[in-house]
C-alpha cells in the first residue's frame, strides 16, 4: 500500500510513496567544491504529485525533488532499487519506511526498507561496513 509506505529524501524529509509520480536519473554541472565537483555523480530525481491544497507561490501540479545523490556507474542500478522496493510496498499492507543507506564516502549504497525508519546520522543512514566475502565478521 504506497499510501501509507514512505520515503526519505536527500534533505532528510519524508514524502508519500503514492505521492512520487515518476523517477529519473539527472546529471548536473556543479561548483568546483562540495559534493558536486566530482563529475562522476548524479542524482536520483523523484517527481512529486503536490496535491492542490499544498501548492504554494505558483509551484503547480507537481516538481521535481532529490531523492539521493549517486555515482554515475551505480546510478541505473540504484534507481531501479528504489522502484523494486516501492514495488514490493504496493503489495503488502502495513506502514513501512524506504531509505537511502550511505557508504563511509557519504555516497548511496542502496536502498532498504522497514517497519520503522533509523534515525539520521548527519544527511541520512549510515551502512555498517561491508566485511569481505569468506571472512567471519567480528564483534
Amino acid at each position: 500500500m504506497l499510501n501509507s509506505t514512505w520515503v526519505r529524501m536527500a534533505a532528510g524529509q519524508v514524502v508519500r510513496a503514492d505521492r512520487i509520480v515518476a523517477v529519473r536519473l539527472e546529471h548536473a554541472e556543479g561548483p568546483t567544491t562540495g559534493r558536486w565537483a566530482d563529475p562522476g555523480n548524479v542524482r536520483i530525481m523523484a517527481c512529486l504529485d503536490v496535491a492542490e491544497a499544498d501548492v504554494e507561490d505558483g509551484a503547480g501540479p507537481s516538481w521535481w525533488q532529490e531523492a539521493a545523490v549517486c555515482s554515475r556507474d551505480r546510478g541505473d542500478v540504484l534507481l531501479v532499487n528504489l522502484l523494486n522496493l516501492m514495488a514490493a510496498a504496493a503489495e503488502t499492507s502495513g506502514v513501512r519506511f524506504i531509505y537511502p543507506v550511505l557508504r563511509d564516502d557519504d555516497r548511496l549504497d542502496r536502498w532498504t526498507a522497514g517497519s520503522s525508519l533509523p534515525l539520521i546520522e548527519g544527511a541520512a543512514v549510515s551502512a555498517l561496513p561491508q566485511v569481505p566475502r569468506g571472512v567471519a565478521a567480528g564483534a
